[in-house]
């Protein structure tokens, strides 16, 4: 969604994961979506970062929270995987839970683990798809802005944020 969104081709393949290379602002710029499970994605992040020499710091991921209301974003310098069996594979392929990351959130049932399983195989609603259509700008003003403007910006909404 990103890529068309950006009006890019992610259809090259690098090691576990489809890609696309751009320039913003003068920068090298490599999109990616893993094509493991999402529970191993931190081998495809791994691997890519080795490839092309990028620190952990200097990575940005965008994922899908049930934690998170619907519709709303969040954006973090690093922390903990917070249940979220992605990141966590991405904090144990990387090292270091210290990477760019924005939450993108699509609300969820009680946690019971059958809801779960049902929930996230179930179409996203508009809340949902809204947070999701904010990931490009969220990402260019990272890159254009830094971490924590792009913090300032997207993590108020009028309400106290408790991390």
């Amino acid at each position: 969604m990103i890529c068309k969104q950006l009006d890019l081709r992610c259809n090259k393949i690098r090691g576990k994961a489809v890609t696309a290379l751009t320039t913003y602002e003068g920068r090298d710029v490599l999109l990616c979506k893993p094509q493991t499970f999402m529970n191993l994605s931190g081998e495809s992040v791994r691997d890519l970062a080795a490839a092309f020499r990028v620190p952990a710091e200097k990575i940005i991921v965008l994922f899908d929270d049930a934690a998170l209301p619907a519709g709303r974003v969040r954006v973090r310098r690093g922390g903990s995987a917070g249940g979220h069996n992605g990141i966590k594979s991405i904090i144990q392929c990387l090292g270091t839970d210290q990477f760019p990351r924005v939450k993108l959130g699509i609300g969820g049932p009680d946690r019971t683990r059958e809801d779960m399983v049902d929930f996230v195989l179930d179409a996203l609603d508009g809340d949902s798809l809204s947070a999701i259509g904010q990931a490009p700008d969220i990402v260019r003003a990272i890159l254009r802005d830094g971490i924590d403007r792009a913090m300032q910006k997207y993590n108020t909404k009028g309400e106290a944020l408790d991390e």
